[in-house]
């Protein structure tokens, strides 16, 4: 242990306790959890490390636990991610999506709509930490002073988070406990105007191939070391509060309506077999970071046979829809090689279709995806244990013409460039450019902090930028030239590594 720092929310996974820079003890809870750690281990036992984890010697010998039957990723991305969200903690306490940190992306929004929006309320679906409605409100309110912002998602967790931080804001900016699906049912304004940040990688996706000529389905085995065991809820809640911690997300956890008792790897595996959500989601969610999908199987299911049954779910007659999305998705099967998974935006697809008969309706997509599929291989990833689908923006696009929207596709780099007239470059994508350089994140961070804290501030002078958040902000094209540029010269980056855009703004509009 150094510098006498600890992740508590590593530490709740009972048998591990892993170590990172997040926070600083005092003295007495330092102590405090050195014993907690050494009534768990035992005075017997000896620790092994493990990834950077202390575990018990004698757990080392469970192996994995692996599903036996392949279950459906679809339908795992629905659950998963609902119990992800549905954490007592703020979900999106981290920096790395489009949203959460950045100011560019929200101004260039706000400059949009005030051009664009002809007076209408604004709706976010999905609003995460709230950063892109307060950044989106701080430039729009500048020139419209009745302007409010409305935010709808399926759980308050992140909004109770950001109650006090949105005080300010008063009626600019208020919530409504809405969930996606509910959206087009519900929200009844004629014109509409929505914006959705990296709302379709999380909601419903459907993920397709061809594989010996057939139409086939993706499948996962999921799978965790066995030695693993998690606490409920409210165990959870108790242990943190034992430390000290008297944060609101260790009151609520403490307060919850779950026994207190661990559950193991095995009895995590089988509920998930089971589809027993209503019990996994009374474990602490840190579950979901240690499980693993490697293991992908296909399974035949013709493509009509599934968007029937999401039609089913669809108002009026989607029949036509129906065949139209099947069209089109075939053309891009065509495109890739056998067994080449792409990814088909159900959730995106249906609001579409639930929006179609609005007198004037803006949607405004931003997320992570792909134009072309024969460009983009990531058909999906685990963060933090949610399960992210890359968007299919190219099906999207051509779906939307079909019912008459209008449509624009571009890069968020090309919205940014039109709207602000600034040429940027968001850091998050450095990750993926020294993922093969042996450089840690935590010391990919500091690079970055010492190199380019001064250019995010350059740009955003309104930002709070640190080492843990820097990922998250933009910087001006030019000045990451010059980052990159020095990197390899170095030889820390090689000479010819480099990234490609892969977030993407979708304009789709009917008047």
């Amino acid at each position: 242990m150094q510098n006498n720092e600890i992740n508590f929310y590593d530490f709740i996974v009972i048998t591990k306790v892993k170590f990172k820079k997040t926070c600083s003890l005092p003295d007495y809870m330092l102590n405090l959890v050195k014993r907690l750690i050494h009534n768990r281990l035992g005075t017997q036992k000896m620790a092994i490390d493990k990834w950077g984890v202390l575990v018990p010697a004698s757990d080392l010998e469970l192996p994995p636990e692996v599903a036996e039957t392949p279950l459906y990723l679809s339908l795992l991305q629905h659950h998963i991610n609902a119990v992800f969200y549905n954490r007592e903690a703020d979900p999106l306490s981290f920096f790395g999506t489009l949203g959460s940190i950045d100011k560019i992306l929200p101004r260039a929004a706000a400059v949009d709509y005030l051009n664009n929006g002809n007076g209408a309320d604004v709706h976010e679906i999905g609003p995460g930490n709230f950063n892109f409605a307060t950044a989106f409100v701080d430039e729009a309110q500048l020139s419209i002073d009745d302007l409010v912002y409305r935010t709808h998602d399926f759980s308050d967790s992140s909004f109770v988070h950001a109650q006090q931080r949105l005080a300010p804001y008063g009626s600019k900016i208020v919530f409504d406990k809405t969930s996606f699906s509910e959206f087009s049912r519900t929200v009844t304004d004629d014109p509409l105007y929505v914006i959705l940040v990296e709302v379709l990688d999380d909601t419903v996706t459907e993920f397709y191939t061809r594989y010996d000529g057939l139409e086939s389905i993706l499948l996962v085995r999921p799978k965790m070391d066995g030695h693993l065991k998690f606490p409920t809820r409210s165990l959870a809640g108790k242990m943190l509060a034992d430390m000290g911690d008297s944060s609101l997300a260790t009151q609520k956890m403490a307060d919850a309506d779950t026994p207190n008792r661990e559950y193991t790897a095995q009895e995590i595996i089988a509920l998930m077999q089971e589809w027993d959500w209503n019990t996994l989601g009374k474990i602490h969610p840190n579950f979901l970071r240690y499980i693993e999908y490697d293991e992908q199987v296909l399974g035949q299911f013709p493509l009509e046979s599934a968007l029937r049954t999401y039609g089913k779910k669809m108002s009026g007659d989607s029949n036509k829809f129906q065949q139209v999305i099947a069209s089109y998705f075939r053309a891009q099967l065509d495109e890739v090689p056998e067994g080449y998974v792409i990814s088909i935006p159900i959730a995106g697809l249906h609001l579409l279709w639930e929006l179609k008969d609005r007198k004037k309706t803006t949607l405004h997509f931003f997320d992570y995806g792909y134009d072309n599929p024969t460009e983009y291989a990531n058909h999906f990833s685990t963060y933090n244990g949610q399960i992210t689908a890359s968007v299919n923006f190219g099906l999207l696009k051509s779906t939307a013409l079909w019912p008459g929207y209008d449509v624009q596709l571009e890069t968020n780099r090309e919205f940014i460039r039109r709207t602000l007239g600034e040429d940027t470059f968001f850091l998050g994508y450095l990750q993926e450019m020294f993922e093969h350089s042996g450089i840690p994140d935590a010391t990919l961070k500091e690079l970055a902090l010492q190199g380019l804290q001064d250019k995010v501030m350059e740009l955003s002078p309104d930002s709070d930028c640190t080492a843990d958040n820097i990922l998250g902000h933009r910087i001006r094209r030019s000045d990451y030239d010059a980052f990159m540029q020095k990197m390899k010269a170095e030889g820390i980056l090689k000479p010819n590594v480099e990234v490609s855009e892969g977030s993407y703004h979708l304009t789709v509009h009917k008047s």
